[in-house]
């Protein structure tokens, strides 16, 4: 895998309540090997496209901690 650097953006995928996400993330931070945090730019819901309303979208705008293992692979 590429290594991660601050300022480039990705996809990682998140689960809340048993639903699942993926956000799109700026890295802000490299905290470990394997952890970075990122700032959430855009939620998106599996198979339904950008989140416009509900409470997961308080997460944009705020630094999450990510697991280099939960980056979306773009084909």
């Amino acid at each position: 895998m590429t290594q991660l650097r601050v300022g480039q953006r990705t996809k990682v995928r998140h689960e809340d309540g048993g639903f699942k996400y993926t956000l799109d993330v700026e890295v802000r931070q490299i905290c470990s090997s394997d952890e970075f945090i990122g700032r959430v730019e855009s939620v998106f819901a599996a198979g339904d496209g950008e989140i416009t309303g509900g409470s997961i979208l308080d997460l944009k705008g705020q630094d999450v901690r990510c697991r280099n293992a939960d980056i979306v692979r773009v084909q």
